[in-house]
């Protein structure tokens, strides 16, 4: 059971993240599987497994990129 307390009543099959056995915030599909793929990476990397870019395509990629707020104190 998942206490609701925190987001009131859900209709079933919502996608939740949880902390303690509480809900803390919906979340959509996409992010549940983004989490459920980096979990998997730490029990990969836990049993001593490599090639890790499997469970991080949306980082693998890519250049890595500033947030937002640190892009506006960068001088060029």
């Amino acid at each position: 059971m998942v206490d609701l307390s925190l987001t009131g009543p859900l209709a079933p099959d919502t996608w939740v993240l949880t902390f303690l056995g509480a809900a803390r915030e919906v979340i959509d599909e996409a992010r549940a599987r983004d989490i459920e793929s980096a979990l998997a990476s730490l029990d990969a990397i836990a049993h001593g497994e490599s090639g890790l870019d499997a469970y991080f395509a949306d980082l693998a990629d890519r250049e890595p990129e500033l947030p937002t707020h640190l892009r506006e104190n960068i001088t060029r």
